[in-house]
């Protein structure tokens, strides 16, 4: 007799997770809240399997409306990565195109800017400044540094996320 497992994979609860996330967020009007959101996915994944080996990364985001040609930069924002996979907590930025590194980011910025309009001007050296600033929260909560910025939406989300039915 064959044995089907009727447990959803970790993946499939990941998805879920993250999609309750932007949910709580969209309905709550939550903004700039990236730390919160990727400690909390973060704390998560490392609850649920640590040997995925989740890690905590600071990128740049562009969002390019095809139609408009507006651009719309996010100088710093994290996201969990697994398996060279992004998965981003926050509702905000979702469907930014996201880059790890300064160099491809400003690659982006100069293969668009003579077709496209920024909503908002850019300041290479305030995006620069910005990342790092967000690379350095990165490896700190990396090292296990829980640097919540606000406790009781934390818990209200986390609340909200519990209530998921797998």
């Amino acid at each position: 007799m064959r044995y089907t497992c009727k447990m959803p994979t970790f993946w499939y609860c990941l998805d879920k997770i993250i999609h309750s996330m932007h949910q709580y967020q969209k309905e709550n009007h939550i903004i700039k809240h990236c730390t919160d959101n990727v400690l909390f996915l973060y704390d998560c994944i490392r609850a649920s399997d640590p040997s995925l080996c989740p890690k905590i990364c600071a990128v740049l985001c562009i969002k390019l409306d095809i139609e408009s040609k507006h651009v719309r930069i996010n100088m710093g924002h994290l996201v969990v990565v697994i398996q060279d996979k992004i998965f981003d907590p926050s509702f905000e930025l979702c469907g930014f195109e996201y880059y790890s590194t300064v160099k491809n980011f400003k690659t982006r910025i100069h293969e668009i800017e003579n077709t496209c309009t920024f909503v908002e001007p850019v300041d290479k050296r305030l995006c620069v400044k910005t990342f790092l600033h967000f690379q350095t929260l990165a490896t700190r909560m990396n090292q296990g540094e829980g640097l919540i910025s606000d406790r009781d939406y934390y818990n209200k989300q986390a609340d909200h996320v519990e209530l998921l039915k797998f």
